[in-house]
């Protein structure tokens, strides 16, 4: 199991809302996640690569999708800067 970053080492922050710029298929515990859809990062890991579990919710907060993704993937919206 990967390890949770350090504060200096992630791309993303934890409650960073971010939007996927890919297709992620969806499996048992979740949707896909289609190109422009917005979630928040929840974690964030370095090993054995940069990676963020993301959560995908509906407007009314319930949990659509929470794939793990690559940097590469996402694209920051907000930062939170707390």
């Amino acid at each position: 199991m990967s390890e949770p970053s350090t504060p200096h080492s992630r791309l993303f922050r934890e409650h960073d809302v971010v939007r996927s710029r890919v297709a992620v298929p969806g499996d048992e515990w979740g949707r896909p996640v289609s190109p422009g859809d917005v979630g928040a990062v929840v974690c964030a890991f370095t090993t054995p690569h940069d990676a963020y579990m993301v959560e995908f919710c509906n407007d009314d907060g319930e949990t659509l999708a929470m794939p793990t993704m690559l940097a590469e993937h996402l694209e920051l919206v907000w930062a939170d800067e707390s």
